[in-house]
């Protein structure tokens, strides 16, 4: 019973390492009276996002992220010239 224990935590624990190389860690910070906490990079709108869409760095605007996936990010402003097609 004891080897079956350890073999099903060792398997558990592979899985979770696994799953956590293959994605990236994107903060998100909920403040209290609707204050600008979003990240920069993390999730700020897009599919099933129901929190702020306020990025907390001025220099950050939210996006359609650029993977492709249907999330906006806060991303770097763009300059002039360099425009993003927003979907």
């Amino acid at each position: 019973m004891k080897i079956f224990v350890l073999a099903a935590t060792a398997v558990a624990t592979l899985s979770v390492v696994h799953a956590a190389e293959q994605s990236s860690l994107h903060l998100r910070i909920h403040g209290k009276g609707g204050a600008c906490t979003i990240t920069n990079e993390s999730q700020c709108d897009g599919q099933n996002w129901t929190g702020s869409t306020c990025c907390a760095d001025s220099n950050y605007e939210c996006r359609w992220s650029d993977d492709k996936k249907n999330v906006k990010r806060c991303q770097k402003k763009q300059g002039k010239g360099q425009h993003h097609k927003d979907v």
